[in-house]
């Protein structure tokens, strides 16, 4: 009596396995479209053409970016496996030789579809933005929050990226519950801006939960632990932990 290797077995794991990944089903966005992903991993190139049979006007030569949760994106390359998530959000754009980008509110062109910051800060000065190669340079998010680019650092170009770029400080104003406090490096744990703000008059404690005010109108939480890229004129506020118990 002859018997199919992993035939219709109950128990046969590959088969478990194989009707788990057909049941998956993820939705994302595409340039703000939904498209339907039928595996928890699809690589760039799939997606695309997912993209493509599901009606968004793009196609299968558009460069693909992973909008990423802290605000910012990465470059998803066609044969790279993406984890997918429910409303994972992409941007697919043709792949081009020249960006317009901002520094400090001043168009800057950019050639090619990566940058360093060094390669950012001396492309701004060729063109006129009146900064210099030591500045730091900030990148920011959508959430409106910003991040410190190294000069060693590759940015993925989108169109208008903005930047910012200051001349690095050994002393910033910032405000915790809209009273000034000095800091005195360029990086600061939560725990260091509450300790700072506690000596310098603030009223609160060190337990206490701080959040950074962003330009949007939103706010997140900075952990004790946190590290946050100062800048003059940063927003904070120090609120009494719940207590529910």
């Amino acid at each position: 009596m002859n018997h199919e290797i992993g035939s219709h077995e109950p128990g046969n794991p590959e088969r478990h396995e194989h009707s788990h990944s057909e049941n998956c089903h993820v939705t994302a966005f595409v340039n703000e479209q939904p498209v339907k992903l039928h595996s928890s991993t699809a690589t760039g190139f799939a997606i695309k053409k997912a993209a493509i049979e599901q009606g968004v006007p793009i196609e299968e030569s558009f460069l693909l970016h992973e909008q990423l949760l802290d605000g910012g994106s990465r470059l998803v390359g066609n044969e790279e496996q993406v984890h997918l998530r429910e409303h994972i959000h992409f941007q697919a754009e043709p792949e081009k030789r020249e960006y317009t980008v901002t520094v400090n509110e001043q168009p800057v062109k950019l050639h090619g579809n990566l940058a360093t910051g060094a390669e950012i800060k001396a492309a701004a000065i060729k063109q006129g933005v009146p900064i210099e190669e030591s500045f730091l340079l900030h990148e920011q998010l959508s959430d409106g929050a910003y991040r410190l680019v190294g000069n060693k650092e590759q940015v993925h170009l989108l169109e208008h990226i903005h930047f910012l770029a200051e001349p690095e400080k050994h002393e910033y104003t910032v405000t915790v519950n809209e009273q000034p406090v000095k800091l005195h490096e360029n990086l600061a744990t939560g725990a260091e801006i509450k300790a700072a703000a506690i000596r310098q008059g603030v009223l609160i404690q060190e337990n206490f939960i701080l959040q950074e005010e962003l330009p949007n109108g939103t706010s997140r939480v900075i952990g004790d632990k946190d590290k946050v890229h100062l800048r003059e004129h940063l927003r904070f506020t120090a609120i009494p932990p719940d207590d529910n118990s």
